[in-house]
């Protein structure tokens, strides 16, 4: 008896909960959601047309698949803007784009290009974002409204690509009568210093935004001693060269060159890092941080630097920041030699100069031997150029190991016969330019890829 008192207690207890919970007259207060917020997006499989010729030579298209979801889609919250950072691939169509995720939590609309009113937004319904559209994010209760502007970005043009432009040439131009030169880039100002057949040296500046190589101006020296163009280095704020051996230095590169104070003579001024001007000298190799103090170098091959036809680069190192890497090319005897420089701008370490010798084994991979050198940095890559001593036309050389091997053929390059020098420099904008001296020809080009604006995310405009 006792036992069934209780569980009736329990049933009776129980049903006033349940009822009292369903009592309208209960107090159960409840507030509509408000949030207009989207959280995530990702595009599914789109469509993209590639177009290609046939066995006939004829043009021709065909379509392929492009996974959306590897471009991620971005949401910047404080600008309203939903984009995709990483631009689809050149061809994809985003005239009926479907979605696999697009998180909100409540009612989204999408404005009608045509009309401008709001169309309920579908998941799987195939949507034309071809231009931005607008999406109007409503709260539960339809009094609040969020207005976000959807992009979807896709590439003109291929990565890749190297589009070349002539810029300048012909025999009229100063450049024609140059017989040596180097040319040197600062921000968007090129300097192409050159010396003609009688000796006479000439500098032609130009800004790369509006380039004019219509006039040059003669350059010399306190002592009267000829400017040995092909030493030019830009170090620091300034420009050193040799001239009959002494260091010569200018600020900007024109007029009359000041002696730099040095009371060592140089055979060469070989190269130039961030914190170092490099000079050789009776068969050994000096370093400087003023272009006045100079000290002997560590080599681990004394006796095998090169002598003439210098040309140097530097390139920073693939994955650690503080890390730069040097190489000086030149003859030695009528042979290539190939040395390369490391060096820690944190100081920790210090590493000599390194002899790469160019071994059998090599091949066809070994650097070419030219006349003239002439060496820079592009996209994470050495290149380097010379006047081949055949009369052939000089080609355009990678290095993707900081000088140990080199390859022709791996970049898009135009035709540079007729040079009877050259210089090569990448301006600010990622413009390669090469200078022929001799025919006048001045080129430049770039790999599209590296022309295109990088916006950050929304992350990563945070932690800046």
């Amino acid at each position: 008896m006792e036992k069934t008192s209780i569980k009736l207690l329990v049933a009776l207890l129980a049903a006033s909960l349940l009822f009292g919970a369903c009592d309208p007259g209960s107090e159960v207060d409840y507030t509509p959601s408000r949030d207009c917020i989207i959280t995530a997006v990702t595009m599914g499989t789109l469509k993209r047309t590639l177009h290609t010729t046939d066995s006939l030579g004829q043009d021709s298209t065909y379509t392929v698949s492009v996974t959306g979801s590897l471009y991620p889609i971005y949401i910047d919250q404080l600008e309203n803007r939903i984009y995709n950072a990483d631009s689809l691939p050149v061809g994809t169509d985003v005239s009926k784009v479907t979605f696999t995720t697009f998180n909100v939590r409540n009612s989204v609309c999408i404005e009608s290009l045509t009309s401008g009113a709001d169309t309920l937004f579908a998941l799987t319904d195939s949507t034309d974002f071809s231009q931005p559209r607008r999406l109007n994010v409503y709260s539960e209760d339809m009094q609040s409204k969020r207005t976000y502007t959807m992009e979807l970005r896709v590439h003109r043009e291929e990565a890749d690509t190297f589009a070349w432009q002539r810029v300048a040439g012909g025999p009229l131009t100063p450049l024609a009568g140059f017989v040596k030169s180097r040319v040197i880039c600062t921000g968007r100002s090129l300097y192409v210093f050159g010396q003609e057949a009688d000796g006479r040296c000439q500098l032609v500046f130009t800004p790369t935004d509006a380039p004019s190589f219509a006039s040059a101006a003669h350059i010399d020296t306190e002592s009267g001693a000829p400017l040995d163009v092909r030493s030019v280095q830009h170090f620091g704020e300034s420009f050193y060269a040799l001239a009959e051996g002494r260091v010569v230095t200018s600020a900007d590169g024109s007029g009359t060159w000041a002696d730099a104070g040095c009371t060592l003579r140089f055979d060469a001024l070989a190269a130039a890092s961030a914190d170092s001007l490099y000079a050789l000298q009776g068969g050994k190799l000096y370093a400087s941080a003023n272009g006045y103090d100079w000290q002997e170098c560590v080599t681990d091959t004394p006796g095998l630097l090169p002598e003439t036809d210098l040309a140097a680069a530097t390139q920073p190192a693939r994955s650690v920041p503080s890390m730069t890497t040097t190489v000086l090319v030149g003859l030695r005897g009528g042979e290539l030699v190939v040395w390369r420089h490391d060096t820690d701008a944190t100081g920790d370490f210090s590493y000599p100069w390194l002899y790469l010798p160019q071994t059998a084994e090599l091949a066809s991979l070994r650097c070419p031997t030219l006349q003239q050198y002439c060496m820079t940095t592009y996209d994470d890559a050495m290149l380097l150029c010379g006047v081949p001593a055949d009369g052939t036309e000089p080609l355009l050389y990678v290095s993707r190991d900081y000088g140990r091997t080199w390859q022709s053929g791996t970049l898009h390059h135009p035709s540079l016969a007729g040079a009877q020098a050259l210089g090569m420099a990448v301006d600010a904008d990622h413009y390669l330019w090469v200078v022929c001296g001799g025919s006048g020809e001045v080129l430049k080009g770039r790999i599209n890829r590296l022309g295109w604006n990088q916006e950050p995310t929304e992350f990563e405009s945070m932690h800046r």
